[in-house]
C-alpha cells in the first residue's frame, strides 16, 4: 500500500554547529585507530609478548564488552539532566578518563620491569568500559541534533568523514611520528601521549559547539529490562548489530594486519603511510557518492552496492602480485570508497533506529542505542584484531625478522581474504533492513508514536 505523506521540516543546523560535531568525533578517532591498527605489532615486535596471548586478550575482551555496553547505555540515558544538555558533559568527563586508561594501556607493558601481560590484560579490559563513557554519550548526540532525514543524513557525513579523515591521518602520521625518536619505544610513548591530549582538547572544544534538540516529551525513564527489548524487539536495530559487526571485523582484520602486510609482504612499512593517502580521495568519494544518492535509494540497497564495492577493493590483494604496487594501492581506493558511503549511511541509520524504537515502544533511548553502536565497532575491530593473532602463532609468524611462506600467506589470509568475506555477508544481511523512507516519513509525523517536542 502506498500512503503519501508530507515531509517533516526542521530548522537546519548550521555548519558551524556541523564542524563543532566534527572536531568532537576527530577527537574520538586516536584512542580506538591506534589500538586496531598498531597495538598487535607494538605488543609484538616492542614489548615482545606473544601474539598468541594478545589475540586471546583481545578475544576475552569482546565477550565481555557483550555484556559492558547495554548496561553503560542505560546508564547514559538515565544520567542526571544538566545545564549543558542529556549527554555533552559526559563526553568531557569521559574523554579526559579514558585518555588516562589510554596512556597506561601503552605504557604501562612497555615500561613495567615484569607482569608485562597483566597490565596489558587489565588496561584494555578497562579501555572497554572507559571508552564507552566516552563514546556512547558522544553517539547518543546525533539523533537529538535533528529528526529531519536531509539534516541528519548532511550531519551523518561529518561525523563518516570525521572518522575516515581521522584514521587516514592516524594511519599516514603515526609511524613517521614514531620514526621521528631514537628508538621506537620513546617514539611510541610520545606519540601516545601527543594522541592522548588531542582525544581531551578535541572532544571538549568539540561538544561545546553543539546544541542537544530533540527531547523525550516526558521524563519517564525506561526500565532495565526494557533493554531486552531494544536489542532483540526492534528488527532494524538486531539488522545493523549482525550487519555492523561483519563490517567492523573485516575492518579489523585488514587495518590490524595491513602493518604486518606492507612490512613483510610487500617489504617496506613505508606503503603502510602510502595506503594511508591513498585512502583519504577514496574515502571523499565514498561520501560525495552517500550524499548524492543517500535521498534517492532506500539505505539497504545502497549500502548492499557499498559493501559490495569494498569487497572488491580488499579482495583484489588476494590476486595482485607483491611487486604489483600500482594496483595494490588502487585496490586500497577502491575499497576506500566502499567504505567512506557505507560509514556515513550506518550512523544514519542507527539515529534512525532511535526514532523507531519510539514510536514502536513508547520510549526515547538514545544512550542505548548508541551503546549498539559502540558494541558493534569494539566486537568487530576486537574479534578482527583477536583472529590476526591465533593466525600469526600457528603461521609462526617471527617478530622483526625473515617471514617463512607460510606467515606470509597468513597475513595475506587476514588482511585481504577474510575481509572480503566479511563485507560480502554485511551486504547480504544490510539487504533485510526494512526501515524504509516512507515509514521514516510517518514515524516522524508522529502518527502512532509518543511525541516529541523540539526547542
Amino acid at each position: 500500500m502506498n500512503l503519501t505523506v508530507p515531509q517533516t521540516t526542521a530548522q537546519p543546523i548550521s555548519t558551524r554547529e556541523k564542524l563543532a560535531f566534527f572536531w568532537a568525533h576527530i577527537g574520538n578517532v586516536p584512542i580506538m585507530v591506534t589500538i586496531n591498527s598498531f597495538l598487535l605489532i607494538f605488543y609484538t615486535d616492542v614489548v615482545g609478548l606473544n601474539p598468541a596471548a594478545i589475540g586471546t586478550l583481545f578475544l576475552i575482551s569482546r565477550v565481555l564488552d557483550g555484556f559492558n555496553d547495554p548496561i553503560i547505555g542505560y546508564i547514559v540515558d538515565h544520567l542526571p539532566h544538566t545545564r549543558w544538555g542529556r549527554f555533552r558533559p559526559y563526553v568531557i568527563a569521559g574523554s579526559f578518563v579514558c585518555a588516562i586508561n589510554f596512556l597506561l594501556l601503552w605504557l604501562g607493558p612497555s615500561l613495567a620491569p615484569t607482569g608485562k601481560l597483566a597490565i596489558a590484560y587489565v588496561t584494555y579490559l578497562t579501555i572497554g568500559i572507559t571508552f564507552d563513557f566516552m563514546d556512547i554519550p558522544l553517539g547518543a548526540i546525533l539523533p537529538t541534533l535533528t529528526n529531519d532525514e536531509q539534516e541528519r543524513n548532511s550531519v551523518s557525513s561529518y561525523k563518516g568523514v570525521a572518522y575516515l579523515l581521522g584514521y587516514t591521518v592516524i594511519t599516514v602520521g603515526t609511524i613517521p611520528l614514531v620514526n621521528l625518536f631514537p628508538t621506537p619505544e620513546s617514539g611510541w610513548h610520545a606519540t601516545i601521549m601527543i594522541y592522548a591530549v588531542i582525544v581531551v582538547g578535541l572532544s571538549f572544544l568539540g561538544v561545546r559547539g553543539v546544541h542537544e534538540r530533540i527531547e523525550p516529551e516526558t521524563d519517564e525513564r525506561y526500565g532495565f529490562r526494557d533493554i531486552f527489548k531494544i536489542l532483540f524487539d526492534t528488527r532494524p536495530l538486531a539488522i545493523i548489530l549482525v550487519a555492523t559487526i561483519a563490517v567492523n571485523v573485516g575492518a579489523g582484520l585488514s587495518s590490524g594486519t595491513s602493518i604486518f602486510y606492507y612490512t613483510y609482504n610487500l617489504g617496506n612499512e613505508n606503503y603502510f603511510t602510502w595506503s594511508g593517502v591513498v585512502t583519504l580521495p577514496g574515502v571523499i568519494a565514498g561520501v560525495l557518492i552517500f550524499n548524492w544518492l543517500g535521498y534517492r535509494f532506500e539505505k539497504n540497497n545502497l549500502m548492499l552496492g557499498l559493501m559490495a564495492v569494498a569487497a572488491v577493493g580488499v579482495g583484489a590483494r588476494m590476486l595482485i602480485p607483491y611487486d604489483a604496487i600500482g594496483l595494490v594501492m588502487l585496490s586500497v581506493f577502491v575499497s576506500a570508497i566502499g567504505s567512506g558511503g557505507a560509514i556515513p549511511l550506518i550512523f544514519a541509520m542507527i539515529a534512525d533506529t532511535v526514532d523507531f524504537t519510539e514510536w514502536q515502544h513508547g520510549f526515547r533511548a538514545e544512550g542505548a542505542v548508541a551503546a549498539i553502536q559502540t558494541f558493534t565497532q569494539k566486537t568487530g575491530l576486537g574479534l578482527g584484531g583477536a583472529i590476526p593473532g591465533f593466525v600469526l602463532a600457528a603461521t609462526n609468524y617471527v617478530p622483526n625478522g625473515e617471514q617463512s611462506a607460510e606467515a606470509l600467506n597468513g597475513i595475506l589470509l587476514t588482511t585481504s581474504g577474510l575481509p572480503f568475506f566479511c563485507y560480502l555477508f554485511a551486504a547480504i544481511v544490510f539487504r533485510l533492513y526494512t526501515l524504509d523512507k516512507q515509514t521514516l516519513r510517518i514515524i516522524r509525523l508522529g502518527e502512532g508514536a509518543v511525541g516529541r517536542k523540539s526547542h
